[in-house]
């Protein structure tokens, strides 16, 4: 299991700050790091410093969560490895999925794929190689969070975050980074 600090651009919007709350509470090994000025070099020092090896940046497009992007912790910066659109979320607040107890106790993260799509697959993927997470045949995993991964009626897939069998934290809609946010600064 990786030690993953979670983090926002620099003028976060309320809704991408409850994003990372939301996904700190969820994620085994996930850390809140509030970002300030500091910039990718910089944060690539801290993240040293703590002993993380994965940083998780949430960007914001029009007050909205748009983006997220997974980087390995190299020994001079940040190596980004996957990212991945955010269509849609709700937060847990929203639909009333709080986070479980003794979530402390979780051994990693798995994955699990309702349906083979190839759009699931690239997400799975990428969730694999940010969160450390594993690929598993069933989705219930005891002692793990499981992202339930599956095609959504409005485009891209939905991942629900599950722990020993119950609903937790946020909902996403993900999909791969299309050619209009790739040029997102991640950096601002």
């Amino acid at each position: 299991m990786y030690k993953i600090i979670v983090t926002t651009t620099r003028r976060p919007t309320p809704r991408t700050r409850s994003l990372v709350k939301d996904l700190v509470s969820v994620i085994p090994g996930a850390v809140r790091f509030t970002r300030g000025h500091y910039s990718m070099p910089e944060l690539a020092i801290e993240a040293r410093a703590l002993g993380a090896e994965r940083v998780l940046i949430v960007a914001s497009r029009r007050g909205n969560p748009s983006l997220v992007r997974f980087y390995k912790v190299g020994d001079e910066e940040l190596v980004n490895i996957a990212s991945l659109s955010i269509l849609g979320v709700t937060l847990s607040r929203e639909w009333k999925k709080g986070t479980p107890q003794n979530i402390g106790t979780a051994k990693g993260v798995a994955v699990y794929l309702v349906r083979r799509d190839p759009t699931a697959e690239i997400v799975a993927e990428a969730l694999v190689g940010g969160l450390g997470a594993r690929v598993s045949a069933e989705s219930n995993v005891p002692d793990y969070v499981v992202i339930v991964l599956s095609p959504s009626e409005r485009g891209g897939v939905e991942a629900v975050f599950t722990f020993n069998g119950r609903v937790v934290g946020p909902k996403l809609r993900l999909s791969p980074v299309s050619k209009s946010l790739k040029g997102v600064n991640i950096e601002g």
